[in-house]
Parts: C-alpha cells; structure tokens; sequence
C-alpha cells in the first residue's frame, strides 16, 4: 500500500506528459514483469509441496521434478486464469476501488514489485525465495491507489476489503484443518505406511 501512493503520483506526473503508444508498451512491460513476479513466487507455493512426493516416489531427481512441477502449475495456472480469473479481475479492477490507467499502472508496478522483492532479494542473499501472498500484494497495492486517487478512504469499498480479509483470515485454519483431515484420512486407509 505504501508503495503503491508514491507511484501512482509518480505515473500521473508521467502519463501527463507521455504519447499513447509509449503508454502501450509501459503497460505491456508492467504487465511482463507482473507475470514474471507472480510465476516466480505462485508456481512454487502451487508445486512446493509436492517436490519431495515426486523425488521419493516417482524416483525423479529434485531439479528435474522442479521443472517438471514448474511446467505442470503453469499450465494449470493458466487454465484456472481462463476459467475463473475473469471474476477475481472484476473484483480486484471495479469492487475495492475503480481503477483507471494511473491507477492501473501503479497498483500493478507496486504489487509486482512487492512480489519481485520477496520472492528474489532473499533468494540472491540466503539461496532461497520467500512465498508470499500474491494477493494480499495485490489488494494492498489496489487500496493504495484509491487512497492516493481521492487522497481519502472515500474512494475504497470497505465492505469489498472486509470480505476479502474476513476469507484471508479463515483461509489458514480452514486449510490447516482440511489437510490435518486428509493426512488421517490418508494415514488411517494406507495402514501407517505415511
């Protein structure tokens, strides 16, 4: 969020000044470099847990299973992308706050950003990246800019934001306690080989 007012008054000022089809390509590029940060960081909090399943099981070494996950998720990814993505798109551009190109263009450029810092400064200094929530990047970045835009809370829809909180705030138990009740479900039927 805090990103995300400092850049939407810095592309104001610059799309002021700027010719439409340099504006294209800035939204082409801020596009590529939100795709690159959400598939660095997504693709692996999709595949991550399945990487020591395919080495022990399947018997594939740990890179090639890697890669092998990588592509997998992609494909899916981009499948639930073409099937349900349109609505979580009209929620995220219409529903908290309506963006328009200013705002866009920020809100996307700080979310990737965000998502770029995590998932790849703690990989170059500790050899590993962080899997953060592309969401809550997202969301944040999109609250900054209607902020930023109507310089007050007037132009964010709080019922929109507390819904979507209230569903991140049941996400880590509901998900705890469905995979505590699939891994005794799985332990119980496979008779103690896990």
């Amino acid at each position: 969020m805090s990103l995300a007012i400092p850049l939407y008054c810095l592309f104001k000022k610059i799309l002021a000044k700027t010719e439409t089809e340099i504006v294209r390509l800035m939204v082409i590029a801020i596009m590529i470099f939100s795709a690159y940060s959400f598939g660095a960081n997504d693709v692996g909090n999709a595949t991550g847990i399945y990487t020591t399943i395919t080495s022990k099981y399947m018997g594939l070494p740990d890179e090639y299973s890697m890669r092998l996950l990588a592509a997998f998720a992609s494909l899916f990814i981009t499948l639930g992308a073409l099937s349900i993505g349109p609505r979580v798109v009209e929620t995220l551009a219409f529903k908290i706050t309506r963006l328009d190109l200013d705002m866009a263009l920020a809100a996307g450029m700080a979310n990737a950003l965000v998502v770029w810092m995590f998932t790849t400064v703690p990989y170059i200094l500790f050899g590993y990246g962080l899997p953060i929530s592309t969401t809550y990047a997202a969301v944040g970045s999109i609250i900054g800019v209607g902020i930023a835009k109507y310089r007050s809370f007037a132009g964010v829809s709080f019922k929109t934001v507390i819904f979507i909180m209230t569903a991140w705030l049941l996400t880590l138990p509901l998900s705890a306690l469905a995979s505590t009740a699939i891994y005794f479900l799985i332990s119980r039927f496979a008779g103690g080989a896990l």
